[in-house]
């Protein structure tokens, strides 16, 4: 879930703001309709809006798909490094034993002689026998 909350920002905003084949929002105040005639352009009217949905050239697309390929992959990074830090974090974590800590002898001697020492320190009436009125 964490990752993919992080995805969904820079990448998604850098996806959809470089959509090739999305059209350009011009107000009708800003061009003239017979400009994006003479020009041979795509576009579409909105008089209740009053703009021009104008499509993109040739050369825009271009320069759109290549944001996208050369930017995505940064952008990827940069989203899924929180929760990578994150999941290091937890897995290698500060105090956390590392690879084969079990099978270390190290630790098997200071866990035997751990045990030891408590069992010194418990005396023999302080152990509870089952079946008799022991707390």
């Amino acid at each position: 879930m964490l990752l993919s909350s992080c995805l969904y920002s820079t990448t998604t905003q850098l996806w959809n703001a470089t959509e090739p084949n999305a059209y350009i929002r011009v107000p009708q105040t800003n061009v003239n309709e017979r400009v994006l005639q003479d020009k041979h352009v795509k576009y579409y009217k909105d008089d209740q809006a009053k703009v021009y949905y104008v499509g993109k050239s040739s050369l825009r697309k271009l320069g759109d798909y290549s944001i996208r390929m050369f930017a995505v992959p940064v952008t990827v990074v940069l989203d899924a490094a929180p929760a990578i830090l994150v999941v290091g974090a937890i897995v290698m974590g500060k105090g956390t034993p590392g690879p084969g800590f079990l099978n270390d002898s190290r630790n098997n001697a200071k866990r035997q002689q751990d045990e030891t020492q408590v069992f010194y320190k418990i005396k023999n009436d302080d152990l509870p026998i089952p079946g008799t009125n022991s707390p």
